[in-house]
């Protein structure tokens, strides 16, 4: 915003523009700073009064040009640059009419009803605002610059509302905000200023998100391998061929493992008496029986057995490993 050496009204940015307390502060320092650049802070706190008419009809044949910082203004020149600052005043309010503002009456008497209505420190306000900063805490899914936009905006609005917070009160707010898995780090963070508190606790959560996806790769890789490992199919050792599930077979009346009640030699069952006694040789079977035996139940009940069995029976005795 500048005046220049022409009667042009100055604009601020539109966020910078007055719409009410939440913004006078930020507004009266650009407002401010903008007359004081000019030397027309005269007319913005009235200190450089109206001069009187000229008497009589006639002005004087020469009257010089003041500069437009001058104090000592023609009556013209007070008119026109009063004017501009009030100008500079109401044109950078966004709702003037809505503010009660007349924009007729002087620079100096428009500054002053504008002081006058917002001015006022509402503490009710401030501690509002402070409370608000204090208690602002970092959230893990946020990142450390997205922390820092935000407590930085929260002390602006203290500031704007009159509030004090010196830079060494915010650093050390801005290290009570971090959470309690950080508070071993933040014991002791170099420097005394917040810039400083900052820097130091962006590198900090640069090294702690480097720590958690590592994590997070570690824990996908463990998932994979335990997914594999429960899908994959058990496999048997390919030495010992398969006996089925006979040796889960259990009889009730024996209690002996690889038969069923119906096949038990054992007294009071299917084929009591059948089985081979103790110091006689076994009878030969018939063709018949024989052919039952093998369809019925299996007279082996362990992989080596059924291996030299199965080659006995296929006519391949020189394939049978003597031990």
């Amino acid at each position: 915003m500048s005046f220049g050496n022409s009667p042009n009204i100055p604009r601020l940015p539109d966020e910078k523009q007055l719409v009410g307390e939440d913004n006078w502060r930020p507004f009266k320092r650009e407002i401010m700073f903008a007359v004081q650049s000019k030397g027309l802070a005269g007319y913005l706190d009235g200190t450089i009064a109206r001069p009187s008419k000229y008497p009589g009809p006639i002005y004087p044949p020469a009257q010089p040009t003041t500069p437009l910082y001058s104090p000592t203004p023609c009556p013209e020149e007070w008119e026109i640059r009063d004017r501009l600052v009030a100008g500079a005043i109401v044109s950078n309010i966004t709702d003037p009419v809505g503010l009660g503002i007349d924009e007729t009456k002087r620079a100096s008497d428009i500054w002053l009803e504008l002081i006058k209505r917002f001015e006022k420190r509402d503490k009710q306000r401030i501690h509002l605002a402070d409370t608000s900063l204090r208690q602002e805490k970092y959230d893990p899914d946020m990142t450390m610059e997205e922390h820092e936009k935000k407590m930085r905006n929260l002390l602006k609005k203290v500031h704007d509302l009159g509030g004090t917070a010196t830079d060494a009160q915010f650093r050390r707010i801005v290290i009570s905000s971090m959470p309690p898995g950080w508070r071993q780090d933040v014991r002791s963070v170099p420097g005394t200023s917040s810039a400083e508190a900052f820097t130091y606790l962006h590198t900090l959560w640069y090294e702690k998100e480097e720590e958690r996806k590592e994590e997070e790769r570690d824990t996908k890789r463990v998932k994979a391998l335990m997914a594999a490992h429960t899908t994959a199919p058990i496999s048997m050792p390919t030495n010992q061929p398969r006996t089925g599930n006979r040796a889960s077979i259990t009889c009730h009346n024996c209690s002996k493992p690889g038969h069923i009640a119906r096949k038990c030699w054992a007294k009071g069952r299917g084929m009591e008496g059948q089985g081979p006694k103790q110091g006689q040789a076994q009878k030969p079977r018939t063709e018949g029986s024989a052919s039952v035996a093998q369809t019925d139940e299996p007279s082996v009940s362990t992989p080596m057995a059924t291996y030299v069995m199965s080659a006995q029976s296929n006519g391949e005795r020189n394939k049978i490993i003597p031990f």
